[in-house]
């Protein structure tokens, strides 16, 4: 009998909205299933499967697991991806992953998905897929359900329906299986930064740890990577920073994960290490919880020196009464104290705001707006608090509708006729619209059309490269 075959992948892309963004979570857990002793695929968002497209692939390729990484946009994608690998491989398992899954009530999952899912994970991929392909492995078949309590992060239905095991966070990152990059060739991937487009294909997205202390009323990080920050070995970081640029010619790094300032001497030993090297590398990161470290000039200063060139502030909102309800850990004057510091030392700001929290009013988004005309962003981004499962603004959409769950199917995600928010659905609406009109028609929105225009060519190109690749890409 030969090794087994696990196809990770996402959402048919054709029906969802399409990235093309390298995966670092897809990544790790495909490191975690070759430890394992798995064949695996891995298609990432690079991949643009049509219904079609993918039916022609199962037919032609055989899977022991099919595991799919599902955002809640893409709830309708996924059941259709799930559904045509029960049509065309009956015998395989299937296994969602994802900040999905991971917020989601199990019995929502399985009440919308149904029997085209067989498993669900939680948390950090790498222990559950290590434990379950373990144990499959040790039996040569599929375990069953009673066989199952010990998997972290499982979600599985069973003869007494459907059961969650305890969530577990390895708190030393250096005992998972680490990524393997040639499983994902930056070169393969048409994502680049608004603000530098040509650094398409040769940019990739880090993780300098996991977790997150913060319990934001819109945000589950805390539930995906822990609520205690983990961060990997400097070593760690560096050779996978040296190899990114000596083998894979990468020029511009995305630190994305919410830990990246939570360590000042880990953050200065790194720029100063960039700073040595000498490397033609730029990188931009997320002040999330630990914003607060960039109010020290100084150490913005090391990090422009260092190649950090944007800093990307997640603020949400300009009123101090949402940020409370929402429990964001700033005030609007600490965030425009940070802002003005971090741009000051040359490092380009882009600020990130949502409208139709839970309880907002129409004066409160009002705030907001005129909040992120008073600090000096290189580009402001808006957009409409969604309900995603597992937040606050979730449970208050349940409780204001009388709702027992969330059709994830039919939600209209572009225009939402349900939001929390004490403005209406069409208030809210209007006022995302508007602030997106007010860019547009700045100069800042001049330069992100252009920008848009020079991405759109390079992932047209991109995709064409890719024709064919999904086997191996």
């Amino acid at each position: 009998m030969g090794r087994k075959r696990i196809l990770l992948t996402v959402p048919i892309q054709s029906l969802a909205r399409g990235m093309g963004l390298l995966d670092v979570g897809l990544g790790h857990v495909a490191a975690a299933c070759e430890a394992a002793g798995w064949d695996v695929v891995l298609q990432d968002w690079n991949i643009h499967h049509t219904p079609e497209s993918f039916r022609k692939y199962l037919e032609s390729e055989s899977f022991d697991l099919v595991g799919v990484k599902v955002f809640t946009q893409q709830v309708a994608a996924a059941k259709k991806t799930l559904e045509l690998v029960k049509e065309v491989q009956p015998e395989a398992a299937t296994i969602l992953g994802g900040p999905h899954p991971t917020g989601s009530r199990p019995e929502d999952l399985w009440e919308a998905f149904g029997e085209v899912l067989d498993f669900a994970m939680a948390g950090d991929g790498e222990l559950g897929m290590l434990s379950l392909l373990g144990m499959w492995e040790e039996r040569g078949e599929r375990p069953d359900a009673s066989s199952l309590g010990g998997v972290s992060g499982l979600r599985f239905q069973g003869s007494g329906g459907v059961t969650a095991n305890e969530t577990v966070f390895e708190p030393d990152l250096e005992r998972l299986p680490q990524r393997d990059l040639s499983l994902q060739k930056p070169s393969l991937y048409t994502f680049a930064p608004l603000w530098d487009p040509l650094s398409s294909g040769r940019a990739a997205p880090v993780h300098t740890g996991r977790g997150c202390p913060c319990r934001c009323g819109y945000c589950i990080a805390w539930m995906i990577n822990g609520p205690k920050p983990r961060r990997r070995s400097l070593e760690a970081l560096k050779e996978e920073i040296r190899t990114l640029v000596t083998v894979y010619d990468v020029r511009r790094i995305s630190f994305m994960d919410n830990v990246f300032l939570s360590d000042r001497d880990y953050l200065e030993q790194l720029c100063e290490w960039l700073i040595q090297e000498g490397y033609a590398l730029k990188w931009d990161f997320v002040p999330t919880s630990f914003f607060r470290q960039l109010k020290d000039p100084s150490l913005c200063r090391l990090v422009a020196r260092a190649g950090g060139d944007a800093a990307l502030f997640g603020i949400e909102s300009g009123s101090a009464e949402v940020l409370r309800r929402i429990r964001k850990n700033g005030t609007p004057e600490e965030y425009a104290e940070v802002v003005r510091t971090v741009h000051e030392a040359g490092i380009l700001c882009m600020g990130y705001f949502m409208f139709g929290f839970p309880d907002e009013t129409l004066a409160e988004m009002e705030e907001t707006l005129a909040f992120s005309r008073s600090l000096p962003f290189a580009k402001r981004h808006f957009g409409i608090c969604l309900p995603f499962p597992g937040t606050l603004s979730h449970e208050r959409l349940l409780e204001k509708h009388e709702m027992e769950r969330v059709d994830w199917e039919t939600y209209d995600f572009r225009e939402p006729k349900l939001l929390p928010s004490q403005a209406s659905p069409e208030q809210v609406i209007d006022m995302f619209r508007r602030a997106e009109r007010e860019t547009l028609m700045s100069w800042e929105g001049v330069k992100t059309l252009g920008w848009m225009i020079l991405l759109a060519g390079k992932a047209k190109m991109g995709r064409w490269r890719n024709r064919g690749k999904g086997r191996d890409a």
